[in-house]
């Protein structure tokens, strides 16, 4: 994505408390709901956990881009504790910095977080493949079936590091299974929230969290049109620490999430300019495309 003359990123502080907040609330929240699970009943608590995990997805891609510290080692270890079960830190992390090479973006097999396919694998699948993938652009099945790729995903990812013999990986994997299994037994153990209450706790927020990402980015020719900008309102902002405004977030990935807003609206119309006005008023504006596709599942440009 080109540069843009409209962005001039404040220097980083070398202590991000805005961040540090986010990280203690994020773990304060989560416990503090696990805790009165039992009082509040599952119908209130568990909606209410969904949040608290879909923010801590949050804020482990605020960590992925390099924050609150300058150190990335003790930044991984922030976010190691697998509370939303689905997705090992060490692999969002791999991927997401693929993803951020701009001109990949939304190719299939080359950006890791796109949703599209190639034309020749869509004609190479059958009925019940293509009936998935039509399924999947839509922001009902997009949100049904995206926390059970990311199942499918791990799993492959784990047999495959066993057939290659890649015992690093494997044992990473490994241990991320092991510290997601200790985070439901503590559930049930310490504060009687039920195994299977939780992972469908977990399913859910990975859902919520991908609600922000059903159509992030656009196939175009231009790699600086394929970001959007959802304006969304403060709530959603708190929630997703402002990666709505994800034309921003792509042209300064290691912007601190606390500048995206303001940085945004003192240059919105330029920003709007460099992205093709790809950009809606909120998250409610996607909801035409609740079983409607928001675009055919086979990438229209397609890699060499």
């Amino acid at each position: 994505m080109r540069d843009t003359a409209a962005a001039r990123p404040a220097p980083r502080s070398s202590v991000e408390w805005p961040t540090w907040l986010v990280i203690f609330l994020v773990h304060a929240a989560w416990l503090a709901l696990l805790a009165a699970y039992q009082t509040l009943g599952p119908v209130l608590a568990a909606p209410l956990l969904v949040v608290a995990l879909t923010w801590h997805g949050s804020m482990s891609h605020e960590i992925v881009h390099g924050h609150p510290t300058r150190v990335t080692w003790f930044n991984d270890l922030l976010a190691q504790w697998p509370v939303a079960l689905l997705t090992p830190y060490f692999l969002f992390k791999e991927n997401h910095l693929m993803h951020h090479h701009n001109e990949r973006l939304t190719l299939p097999g080359i950006d890791p977080e796109s949703f599209f396919i190639r034309p020749a694998a869509w004609r190479q699948k059958g009925r019940l493949g293509r009936a998935l993938a039509w399924a999947n652009m839509t922001m009902a099945g997009r949100l049904a079936l995206d926390p059970a790729r990311a199942v499918w995903h791990l799993l492959r990812h784990i047999g495959r590091g066993v057939r290659e013999r890649d015992h690093a990986r494997s044992a990473r994997f490994l241990i991320h299974c092991a510290l997601a299994t200790a985070v439901v037994m503590s559930a049930e153990r310490w504060f009687a929230v039920p195994p299977a209450h939780y992972l469908v706790i977990a399913y859910l927020s990975h859902s919520l969290l991908w609600l922000r990402a059903f159509f992030e980015h656009r196939p175009h020719p231009d790699a600086a049109k394929r970001s959007v900008i959802v304006e969304s309102n403060w709530l959603f902002q708190i929630l997703f620490l402002n990666n709505n405004f994800h034309a921003v977030h792509h042209i300064h990935p290691q912007m601190p999430w606390y500048q995206l807003k303001s940085e945004y609206h003192r240059h919105r119309a330029r920003y709007l300019q460099e992205n093709g006005h790809f950009a809606y008023r909120g998250y409610r504006d996607w909801m035409k495309y609740l079983c409607k596709p928001v675009a055919a599942p086979w990438h229209p440009h397609p890699p060499e």
